[in-house]
């Protein structure tokens, strides 16, 4: 397999890896038995009072066992972590500017920092490591910030990119520092408007990263066809 092909079969990962975060995790929901941080009486996963890392907990906050939900998360999170990672790796071999290298490098690292954040928020249930758990999420999603940013200076400067591609990626860059803001600042996640707070702007957040990766790969595969 010459290389311009294995750059389609990633691409066509990374469009795959992102969708089935979305199913997975949706899946993951209707088998969560209930509970939320703030009254652990309910029944099901709530959509905006449970966190997506409540169905990485090996025991809901009813206190009952979260095996299957806690299986799906963690399948689902780690492919989209990987998947993630290959799209800021292998999007940037159409840099076009010596200067770019430092973008690449940059981004590069940080690609790496997040994506070994989110396999850490795997092996954290928040139940068992609240802290470890809280690090590697906070950690995930702040520095995940730089190579977003460094793409979408990539698209201005490549000539095999329209403006209107980076679109995505900028609505996703204001979507995601409202959260890191909502998450140091905001409300805490101790009454019931903080905590839908905080859990709806993860949803927008975690959904949006799925579609711009999405987007952003079928861009690069038009590209790598041509």
């Amino acid at each position: 397999m010459n290389n311009n092909n294995w750059k389609k079969f990633l691409f066509q990962f990374i469009i795959a890896g992102a969708s089935q975060f979305v199913v997975l995790t949706i899946i993951a929901m209707l088998f969560y038995p209930g509970g939320t941080q703030i009254d652990p009486s309910t029944i099901g996963y709530s959509f905006f009072l449970n966190y997506f890392s409540d169905l990485g907990n090996t025991i809901t906050y009813s206190g009952e066992s979260n095996l299957p939900s806690l299986i799906l998360f963690s399948i689902s999170l780690t492919i989209f972590s990987l998947s993630h990672s290959f799209f800021f790796i292998i999007s940037w071999q159409k840099r076009e500017r010596k200067s770019d290298k430092f973008l690449y490098t940059l981004g590069f690292i940080f690609t790496i920092i997040s994506t070994i954040s989110f396999i850490g928020v795997v092996f954290t249930p928040s139940n068992i490591y609240p802290t470890e758990h809280n690090l590697f999420a906070a950690s995930a999603f702040l520095w995940a910030l730089i190579p977003f940013i460094t793409y979408t200076i990539m698209i201005f400067r490549t000539s095999n990119y329209s403006s209107k591609h980076a679109i995505p990626f900028i609505f996703f860059i204001f979507a995601l520092v409202s959260y890191i803001i909502a998450y140091l600042i905001g409300p805490e996640g101790n009454t019931i408007e903080g905590l839908m707070l905080q859990v709806t702007i993860q949803k927008i957040v975690m959904y949006l990263w799925c579609l711009s990766l999405i987007i952003g790969s079928f861009k690069n595969l038009k590209i790598e066809s041509k």
